[in-house]
């Protein structure tokens, strides 16, 4: 091991500017360390890390195996117990963070490239600390471990953001799990600001892009695929922030930008709001209708003991601005629709809002067919849950 680090040391230092040779050198060294225990403090003490990271604070022809090559390293000497590991650890833990002033900087710039290759860095050691932030509460990297997988899921781009969730999926199942089986180290509540961040930050993803076709015409079934899977990864992220956050928390959260969201949308009429989206004014819409995307992904998590309780109060805003909206799109409806089914339950508490919310649902098979089939599996939830109540 300690030989092949000197030989790629020696053939780097001879390759000069010729990216080829530096390319077959850094996928020869991340074979190794993927394959062979190179020993960590020959690997800690080598020149060929620092050019790892030059190479992706450039943004050369050389970033994507560099990227790759770190996440490996991470991978694979993540065992502080392990000797050689804390050497390499030491070393490589500073460079990564170090690496925040060039994701600020790629950001920017909107150089996409550049952000999602050092996003994925983050990741990495993210994915290398994830289990031991969980059982050491006092763990002095934790925090920026988390927080630079935060920044990369606060990106403006939803490409790039959408390289995060995998990781939070993974990391908030892991947590919840842990307090479950007790044996999460220290209070869970350790995570609660990080769980308000990343439902916020996660929020902003969710609304269809201002480029997608069609995006007043589209359904569901008909969004971009990448898009379409995208969101459903934002969902199934809220949704597990829920048990750390509190449903009613995360709803709170999803009203409190629906209010802002939707002023303007239940405000103008149908008319109003058609003409400004062929004058080529930005469609509000499109916020409004991701915000109740938001709300029916965490509506199995959903429960209601009063109606003074925060996830009842969130629930019956959620419920008065989709009888108000225009009908200016179909995916808007559609989800509206959605929120019906989604909360029936809410409905048996709610018996007089039963009438609009039918009679929402049987227009929709009327004006929209394309999207008959939410409304009647909305209808099919709400006779069931509250039969009683339409009798």
């Amino acid at each position: 091991g300690s030989d092949v680090v000197s030989f790629l040391e020696r053939c780097m230092a001879s390759a000069g500017a010729d990216g080829a040779s530096k390319l077959r050198c850094f996928k020869c060294l991340r074979a190794w360390v993927a394959i062979v225990e190179v020993p960590g403090e020959a690997l800690a003490q080598s020149p060929l890390l620092q050019g790892l990271f030059v190479a992706i604070s450039e943004g050369t022809e050389l970033s994507d195996i560099a990227v790759s090559t770190v996440a490996s390293i991470l991978r694979k000497y993540c065992h502080r117990g392990e000797p050689g590991h804390a050497a390499v650890m030491t070393v490589v833990v500073p460079a990564v963070v170090g690496l925040e002033p060039v994701f600020r900087r790629a950001s920017q710039e909107e150089d996409d490239e550049l952000a999602t290759g050092v996003a994925r860095v983050f990741i990495a050691m993210g994915e290398a600390f994830s289990r031991s932030i969980i059982s050491e509460p006092n763990l002095a990297v934790a925090p920026k471990v988390l927080e630079l997988v935060l920044l990369a899921s606060s990106h403006a781009s939803y490409e790039v953001a959408a390289t995060t969730w995998h990781f939070w999926q993974q990391f908030l199942e892991r947590v919840s799990y842990a307090e479950h089986q007790g044996s999460l180290q220290g209070d869970i509540n350790r995570f609660t600001g990080l769980c308000q961040q990343l439902a916020l930050a996660s929020l902003k993803h969710l609304e269809v892009p201002a480029d997608h076709p069609r995006p007043c015409e589209v359904s569901a079934s008909e969004l971009d695929e990448e898009f379409f899977y995208n969101r459903r990864d934002i969902g199934d992220v809220l949704l597990k922030c829920c048990p750390l956050l509190t449903t009613a928390h995360v709803l709170t959260l999803i009203r409190r930008s629906l209010e802002a969201a939707a002023s303007n949308l239940v405000t103008g009429t149908e008319q109003q709001h058609r003409e400004n989206q062929q004058l080529g004014l930005q469609p509000v819409w499109r916020q409004v209708e991701a915000l109740l995307f938001a709300a029916n992904s965490v509506a199995e998590e959903c429960s209601f003991t009063s109606s003074s309780s925060d996830a009842h109060v969130a629930v019956d805003y959620i419920f008065a601005v989709c009888l108000r909206l225009p009908n200016i799109s179909v995916l808007l409806r559609q989800t509206v629709t959605r929120v019906f089914g989604c909360y029936a339950k809410f409905l048996r508490f709610n018996p007089q809002k039963l009438e609009p919310v039918v009679l929402y649902c049987l227009e929709t098979l009327e004006l929209v067919p394309p999207i008959g089939h939410t409304a009647t599996i909305a209808v099919l939830k709400i006779t069931e849950i509250c039969c009683k109540d339409m009798m």
